[in-house]
């Protein structure tokens, strides 16, 4: 009898274990499904996007032009970069997700994590912007933050400085609302010191983009 029940213990033993096996190798072979399968429509640095930026060049020193009120708006330029460097990290604990940040906008670094949109900009101050893949799949990269509302938390860890953030207002726009990542949206929000921007694209729609403003929380 005590053999029998050895062997009944070591059978559940074995089923535990390689229950717990496949599980956790099923649920990373469908995260990488996923991943494959909806990357095709995520959002994507489009070339369009990538004339607008180069328009803003050394000739008219980071100006682009209305021809309308034939006045000149100084606009922050997207900032490419070849390189990955990870330099921190974003938490959206509505969305129980932590995600790499990288620095500067690169394709191969918006697969692993999200990437900050300007050049030198700061946690301290002015509008810090960071971008992502949207994905059907919400627990990938910026999938769900479509689903943010007012008052959502969000914090952002650049080196050693963790800043908290609480949103205050979601937006529709295109891919050229390039003035929804100038530190102008400051004003335009009534917000003081410092916020943050994250955009991604609106659901798999490739001209429109998500954009969550928040503002930086005093503790």
């Amino acid at each position: 009898m005590k053999k029998l029940i050895n062997i009944v213990l070591i059978i559940l033993f074995i089923v535990v274990v390689g229950y717990h096996y496949y599980s956790i190798n099923y649920t990373k072979f469908m995260e990488e499904q996923a991943l494959k399968k909806y990357i095709s429509s995520a959002e994507k640095i489009t070339k369009k996007e990538k004339s607008i930026v180069k328009n803003t060049d050394d000739k008219n020193d980071g100006y682009l032009s209305n021809n309308k009120s034939n006045k000149k708006m100084k606009i922050e330029k997207v900032y490419y970069s070849n390189f990955e460097k990870a330099i921190g990290e974003i938490t959206i604990p509505k969305l129980k997700k932590t995600l790499v940040v990288y620095n500067g906008v690169n394709n191969s670094a918006m697969l692993k994590g999200v990437c900050t949109m300007k050049k030198d900009q700061s946690i301290e101050s002015g509008n810090y912007c960071i971008c992502g893949h949207y994905m059907e799949e919400k627990t990938l990269l910026f999938g769900g933050v479509v689903d943010m509302k007012f008052g959502d938390e969000i914090s952002v860890k650049i080196g050693n400085k963790r800043v908290y953030y609480k949103v205050v207002k979601t937006e529709i726009g295109n891919d050229e609302s390039f003035e929804f990542i100038q530190n102008s949206m400051l004003d335009k929000l009534k917000l003081k010191d410092s916020m943050l921007t994250l955009m991604t694209c609106y659901y798999n729609k490739p001209n429109l983009r998500f954009f969550v403003f928040a503002e930086r929380m005093k503790y």
